[in-house]
């Protein structure tokens, strides 16, 4: 969209000078089309409004830019400044698979692609070779998003070879508790059920084996549940138990659910 036009030759005005009424028509009619830039309003270029020199800022938090956005290549596109974050109009939802592979394990009572038996197949999840706790710190995962509200993790697990021994104690070994610690804080929990936290809800061997095919089990987190990881580190508690022969479960990943998401800051 260009300038309005000059209404003299360069601007320049002549001290003496008649001012006629087409002069005063144009006069007019440029105050009219130009941007009040106090009150505002609502025009419709029929061009592009390009913006050099200095560029365009906007310096309040209620400003908002909207429509079709587009940056150039090898332009600065949009920049943000330390701690800054593309807010949301409104909340967002979203699920997560942080995949346990991508953990870095730091003990030896459980192995990533672990072979205890030749019936075992590799899997690319976490094997524990004994009835043990396998913790698995979420920060290291990178996925979680501050300010977001955590409403419920999906564990997901395959049970390689059916499970033997009496009772469904001897298959249903599986447990999940989620937390959120801090130094010289106390622990807690993401459920009101607290540190017993939630079974698998398997009623029987062949639901558990389930053909050998993964499945998920959920944990509802229903407090502590909105994201601080300037404040908390957040954590997976499995509790598993073998088989009375040692079949051993596999844990490939849990699926993070958040409700509430207003921006897109990340840990």
């Amino acid at each position: 969209m260009p300038h309005n036009k000059h209404l003299s030759f360069a601007g320049q005005w002549p001290g003496a000078n008649t001012v006629y009424g087409p002069t005063l028509r144009q006069l007019d009619q440029s105050i009219f089309e130009a941007i009040n830039g106090d009150d505002g309003g609502t025009w419709v270029p029929l061009t592009p409004v390009s913006i050099g020199g200095q560029g365009l800022r906007v310096t309040t938090t209620s400003s908002l830019i909207s429509g079709d956005i587009i940056t150039q290549a090898n332009s600065l596109g949009i920049e943000l400044a330390d701690n800054d974050w593309p807010t949301f109009v409104a909340n967002r939802t979203r699920t997560i698979f942080v995949p346990f592979s991508s953990w870095t394990e730091s003990s030896n009572d459980y192995a990533r692609n672990f072979d205890a038996s030749p019936f075992f197949p590799k899997r690319n999840g976490l094997q524990i070779a004994s009835p043990i706790a396998l913790t698995i710190p979420l920060n290291d995962a990178l996925r979680l998003h501050n300010g977001a509200t955590l409403t419920s993790v999906d564990i997901h697990m395959r049970v390689p070879i059916p499970h033997s021994g009496s009772g469904s104690a001897a298959a249903v070994a599986s447990g999940a508790t989620v937390y959120r610690t801090s130094p010289g804080a106390t622990t807690q929990y993401l459920n009101s059920s607290g540190v017993s936290g939630i079974a698998d809800p398997v009623a029987s061997l062949d639901a558990y084996y389930n053909n050998a095919v993964p499945r998920i089990f959920s944990y509802p987190c229903n407090q502590n549940n909105v994201i601080d990881t300037l404040s908390w580190s957040y954590i997976i508690l499995i509790a598993d138990a073998a088989d009375a022969l040692g079949a051993q479960n596999e844990y490939l990943g849990a699926t993070l659910n958040f409700t509430t998401i207003p921006n897109m800051a990340f840990e």
